[in-house]
């Protein structure tokens, strides 16, 4: 068997391992409840964190549904250089899903200024499509440093209890 294919094998493996020990419940179900409630989070999270950035993107009527679907479902794969996505694995590994909240804070604040200063929704969008190209998400070391900077504390108490929060209204957030 080519070394190539069995790379690929254990990167599949891992991802399906990974996806079933990072708590990431109801993502990939018919409804995507998981999904729907994790976005809900990051919007208090981002609420509490970078008012400026959350006032910007309700005025503009963008939710976190439409940046950050591929970011949560795919865990940055495609997203992320994969290097960095590597290493956002290894730490989903240990901090399990509070990473992901991590990650999406860390290019949202990176990126603030872009955001508040872009005149209208489709720039707004577009500010959130390009800022994971930024060379920023290229130097993985820096890139893992500031996620656990910028976003500052980030409790796993505080992510359950806004998870069970928007559980009990997932059918009121679309």
């Amino acid at each position: 068997m080519d070394r190539t294919r069995t790379v690929q094998e254990q990167v599949c493996r891992e991802a399906v391992r990974l996806d079933s020990t990072t708590r990431r419940a109801n993502f990939y179900s018919k409804d995507m409840t998981g999904l729907k409630i994790d976005h809900a989070v990051l919007g208090a999270l981002t609420h509490e964190k970078f008012p400026k950035i959350h006032a910007k993107m309700s005025k503009e009527q963008i939710t976190w549904s439409l940046v950050a679907t591929k970011w949560f479902i795919c865990a940055f794969v495609d997203v992320l250089p994969f290097e960095t996505v590597l290493r956002v694995w290894d730490c989903m590994m240990l901090e399990k899903s509070k990473i992901l909240f991590r990650v999406a804070l860390t290019l949202a604040k990176r990126h603030e200024a872009a955001i508040l200063s872009a005149p209208h929704f489709p720039a707004v969008i577009d500010v959130f499509k390009s800022m994971v190209n930024d060379k920023f998400a290229l130097h993985c070391h820096d890139f893992m440093e500031a996620i656990f900077k910028l976003p500052g504390t980030l409790s796993k108490s505080r992510i359950k209890t806004l998870r069970e929060f928007y559980a009990t209204r997932v059918d009121q957030l679309y």
